[in-house]
C-alpha cells in the first residue's frame, strides 16, 4: 500500500480525526501503481515505507531515494519522498517531486491530492484551488477534491459554499463505503453550525456521535443543540 495525506483544519477537538492545520495529517493507503519490477527498488520502497510511518525521516529519504534512483519512474516511491520532504518541512522540495510524479503518470490520484495539501501547508490557498479543481475535471469520482475545497471554503467563512462541495464529497465517499465520510460530517456540521442551520448541523453531529461514542465534543454539541430556545 502507498499513502497520501490530508489535513482537518477545524476544531483542534477532532484529535481522533488527526485535528487541525498544524497537527500530523491523516494517512490514506492506495494501491501502489507502479509497474517496477527491480526487486532491489521495491524493497527499498518498502523499507523507506516503513521508517516514513516510524517518523524516521533520514532513513526514509535515504531509502527512498535508492529505490528512485534504480528505478526512475517509481512514482510510489516519488510520492512517498513527498510526503517525507512535507514532514521535514522543504515544501519546495515535495513540490517538485510530486510534479515529477504528475508527469510521469498523470493518471495517478495521489500526487495531485498531496501537492495541494503540500500548497495549503504553505497557505498558497490559490494554488492549492486550482489543483483541487484539476483534480475535479481528471477525476470527477474522486471525492477528495470535493473534500479539500470543503475545508478550504469553510476555513475562508465561506460556509455555504464549503457546504457545498462537502455534499459531494459525501456522497461519493458514501458510495465508495469509505471511512472517510466522517472526516466529511464533522467538517459539514461545523459549517451547518456555523450557519445557524441548526436541524442539519445536529444531524451531523448524531452521526458522528454514534461512530464515535467516546467524543465528548460531539455530545456537547449536540447538548447544545437540543436546548431548548427561547
Amino acid at each position: 500500500m502507498r499513502a497520501l495525506f490530508r489535513i482537518l483544519s477545524f476544531s483542534a477537538v477532532f484529535f481522533c480525526f488527526g485535528a487541525h492545520a498544524d497537527a500530523e495529517p491523516v494517512f490514506i493507503e492506495r494501491d501502489r501503481v507502479s509497474n517496477v519490477a527491480h526487486e532491489t527498488a521495491i524493497n527499498a520502497y518498502r523499507i523507506g515505507t516503513n521508517f516514513m510511518h516510524e517518523n524516521r525521516l533520514a532513513e526514509a529519504e535515504e531509502n527512498l531515494l535508492a529505490a528512485i534512483d534504480l528505478a526512475p519512474d517509481f512514482v510510489d516511491a516519488l510520492d512517498h519522498l513527498g510526503i517525507v520532504y512535507r514532514k521535514q518541512q522543504e515544501y519546495p522540495k515535495a513540490e517538485k517531486v510530486y510534479l515529477r510524479s504528475i508527469e510521469i503518470n498523470p493518471g495517478n490520484t495521489v500526487p495531485y491530492i498531496n501537492l495541494a495539501l503540500v500548497y495549503r501547508l504553505q497557505n498558497k490557498t490559490g494554488q492549492a484551488i486550482q489543483v483541487y479543481e484539476d483534480i475535479m475535471r481528471r477525476f470527477p469520482e474522486d471525492p477528495e477534491s470535493y473534500y479539500g475545497l470543503g475545508l478550504i471554503y469553510s476555513q475562508e467563512n465561506d460556509h455555504e459554499k464549503s457546504a457545498g462541495y462537502l455534499d459531494k464529497a459525501i456522497e461519493k465517499y458514501q458510495a465508495m463505503d469509505s471511512p472517510y465520510i466522517y472526516h466529511a460530517f464533522a467538517a459539514q456540521a461545523e459549517n451547518y453550525h456555523a450557519m445557524q442551520e441548526n436541524e442539519k448541523a445536529l444531524l451531523y453531529y448524531m452521526k458522528l456521535s454514534s461512530a464515535y461514542p467516546d467524543e465528548q465534543y460531539f455530545k456537547e454539541r449536540i447538548k447544545e443543540l437540543e436546548k431548548p430556545r427561547p
